[in-house]
């Protein structure tokens, strides 16, 4: 069983045998439409597509006019790329602990910010937002920049508000395993206008018209401007087609990831050696990602492995990677705790109902039979064999 599956529909396939009949398969019309419509989907005015999440996050750094020496603020539980992009720029990535949701703790990012700080980045870890009331009153207060980074979060909700659409920034995923599955994909989002413009330069080598739009009625414009150092950051419109169908089915395919966790949140729930996700009563959830803790941990791996389940570990803390272990500043308690007990239990669409409930079936035999073992130390191994225990 797979921890994460990619699930397209016929009609999504015909979309990108449409693209690829018509003759234009880079960056045109079906990316100026994805766009269109994931901006309206937001309720946020201004959509920008990029080949991934990673490029969007670089691309924002960029926006805020981020420079060599700058601090951003982010959580060191999530993938690196959130914190590397920092490094990109030659900025310096400041780790902040982890609340009891696993986002980013905004106790914690008041006690990192400096008069180095130059933005956060808030990341809503498995699909649940941040706290972003109060990240964006410290922000307000402090002449910080926000940045949300919502791979995890397409369709995602707080206090009835689309994530993406609450910091100064919004980038999203749309990676093959993500709840909008694409392939590969990102997208900026915005608020303000000369910021999109600039994005779009951005994404295509810092050239103020692309090819698509130099084509007017037939004709092909050969001239530009060339405004900054721009990078190759742009998707095309066979991916873009994918995510044109992929969207409207965003919300119908949340729904049944929450169906999915119901399931699980019920087989699990009444199981001590388990803890179950916090999930506040103010948001909506895209449910990227079912995790629970256990001090179990590699032992449940093995476990499931055995019964042919895949299951993963998001994430090893940023900072016990080479690369980031300069910029710890201190201890961070929760996130160094808590990655120690992580493990995410597979979801996405190709589940079925009982293929949640066998995983939870292994789960529960193995954390029984483990726990008995333990609380009876001198019984011998032939006689737990006996009785069933092993």
């Amino acid at each position: 069983m797979q921890l994460f599956k990619a699930v397209l529909t016929e009609e999504a396939i015909q979309e990108v045998v449409g693209v690829l009949r018509s003759g234009w398969t880079g960056l045109g019309p079906k990316t100026k439409q994805f766009e269109k419509d994931f901006a309206q989907y937001l309720g946020i005015p201004h959509a920008v597509a990029t080949n991934s999440c990673t490029a969007a996050l670089h691309i924002a750094l960029k926006l805020i006019d981020i420079q060599p020496g700058d601090e951003v603020i982010c959580t060191a539980l999530t993938f690196v790329s959130s914190n590397m992009v920092s490094l990109y720029e030659k900025a310096v990535p400041v780790f902040a602990d982890v609340d009891e949701t696993l986002c980013i703790d905004p106790i914690d990012i008041e006690r990192k910010i400096t008069s180095k700080t130059k933005a956060i980045i808030a990341v809503h870890y498995a699909g649940h937002p941040c706290d972003m009331d109060k990240i964006n009153a410290l922000a307000h207060a402090h002449n910080i920049w926000v940045i949300e980074d919502c791979a995890h979060a397409s369709g995602s909700e707080y206090h009835g508000k689309k994530v993406g659409t609450l910091g100064d920034v919004g980038c999203f995923s749309f990676h093959a395993v993500k709840n909008l599955s694409i392939s590969d994909y990102g997208m900026v989002v915005t608020h303000n206008e000369l910021w999109a413009q600039r994005a779009q330069c951005l994404r295509w080598f810092g050239i103020d018209k692309s090819t698509y739009t130099r084509g007017v009625n037939g004709k092909y414009h050969w001239d530009y401007n060339v405004n900054e150092l721009g990078y190759k950051y742009n998707p095309n419109d066979i991916m873009s087609a994918l995510g044109l169908v992929q969207l409207r089915y965003l919300d119908r395919d949340n729904a049944y990831r929450q169906m999915l966790v119901n399931i699980y949140r019920r087989a699990l729930g009444n199981n001590p050696f388990i803890q179950l996700p916090v999930v506040h009563s103010n948001v909506k959830t895209s449910n990227h990602l079912f995790y629970v803790q256990t001090g179990q941990r590699d032992e449940l791996i093995e476990a499931l492995s055995r019964n042919d389940i895949c299951s993963g570990v998001h994430y090893r803390p940023n900072y016990h990677y080479d690369l980031f272990r300069p910029y710890l500043r201190g201890e961070l308690p929760r996130s160094e705790q808590i990655w120690q007990r992580l493990i995410s239990l597979p979801l996405h669409l190709g589940l079925q109902v009982d293929d949640v409930l066998r995983v939870c079936q292994v789960i529960n035999e193995f954390t029984q039979q483990s726990n008995a073992l333990r609380n009876i130390p001198e019984i011998s191994e032939t006689v737990a064999v006996a009785v069933g225990l092993v």
